[in-house]
């Protein structure tokens, strides 16, 4: 079904590389608070913002971040983490939904480094909930625990290539992805630094965003240099399931609905917010009676490998990238680097 959602543009007057909703107290609660953090200023910045149920959202605090914020991810519902071109990786107290309730309550700092000391840029953060997994352009994966000052563990991919994309497929799995191309599965049980290798496409191209199913961890989105949204089957890593372009320059981030997961979210370096939607194979197998619900099967069913997707530019493209998208409920908040913010309201999932 087409999305008939209303949309915000509300200039910020700074580029905005990251935008992240803070957790909701419950599923049923309306999203309302969201952060951001700039890159390519003198002074970055990380920002709490309140986004009503309509007009432009409302800045309510502003902290300096020391380099370009490159990823947010929330660790808990009172925590964020912050990954910096300066290798470091800040840890943000985000303990309510008043003014003035930000604040740093740690820093790993130049956890990112090349072998000469100098600091590598950290160009991707997640978490478990526990603990984070941070990766940069020194080609190492780090895993950190709040609280520590040290890191966790540190793990050398083996590679000289830049790890751009990490995110957890279960507690003690996590996946990343490189500029070459390479998706690396790691067990992080593992006392050896082995890890199931497979690759986007043989031409090397890179990946910036790998997305996680919510309730079915196997099934994997990456972003890739091409414009195209790659489907992964984690249980199969020979080849990619499917891969279909929406995109007409490089997609830089994938984002799944974490409560309609029929529905993936994508921007890309072209401008364009994209909704991708296969919740038409979700219904049509509950009929046929394939496949429990659905969930299971929805983004690998057949037709979804023939590129049977329905897509929809939300944000049709334009002359300046847009860096980064997230959702909640039906709220969709987005960034780019014509230093606007926008809100789309009333997103339709089927």
């Amino acid at each position: 079904m087409p999305n008939s959602s209303s949309i915000t543009k509300s200039y910020v007057y700074s580029k905005i590389n990251s935008v992240r909703w803070k957790p909701s107290a419950s599923t049923f609660s309306k999203p309302e608070i969201f952060i951001s953090g700039s890159w390519d200023n003198e002074d970055n910045k990380v920002c709490v913002w309140r986004c009503a149920s309509e007009g432009d959202p409302q800045l309510l605090q502003e902290i300096s971040h020391a380099g370009d914020v490159s990823d947010i991810t929330y660790i808990s519902r009172d925590t964020a983490a912050v990954a910096s071109s300066n290798g470091s990786v800040s840890l943000y107290k985000h303990a309510d939904d008043t003014n003035k309730n930000l604040s740093l309550s740690q820093c790993f700092k130049h956890a990112h480094h090349f072998q000469s000391g100098s600091q590598a840029p950290c160009t991707s953060v997640a978490s478990d909930g526990c603990l984070i997994a941070t990766v940069g352009e020194d080609a190492r994966l780090l895993l950190l625990s709040p609280g520590q000052h040290e890191p966790h563990r540190i793990i050398d991919s083996g590679s000289d290539s830049s790890e751009y994309a990490v995110t957890f497929i279960k507690t003690n799995e996590v996946l990343t992805g490189s500029l070459q191309g390479h998706l690396r599965l790691w067990d992080i049980r593992k006392a050896g630094n082995i890890p199931t290798v497979t690759m986007i496409t043989t031409d090397q191209e890179w990946i910036r965003d790998v997305s996680c199913h919510p309730s079915q961890q196997h099934v994997v989105a990456a972003a890739g240099e091409a414009g195209a949204l790659t489907l992964w089957d984690m249980r199969n890593t020979t080849q990619p399931f499917t891969s279909i372009s929406a995109h007409s320059a490089p997609v830089l981030e994938a984002r799944f609905h974490r409560n309609s997961p029929d529905h993936i979210f994508t921007c890309g370096l072209d401008g364009q917010l994209v909704h991708w939607d296969v919740s038409y194979h979700s219904a049509r197998s509950l009929l046929e009676g394939t496949g429990g619900g659905g969930l299971v099967t929805s983004w690998l069913h057949p037709s979804v490998a023939r590129g049977d997707v329905t897509t929809t530019a939300l944000i049709n493209a334009g002359p300046l990238p847009l860096n980064s998208v997230d959702v909640q409920g039906d709220v969709a908040v987005a960034a780019s680097d014509n230093e606007a913010l926008f809100v789309l309201r009333n997103l339709v999932m089927c």
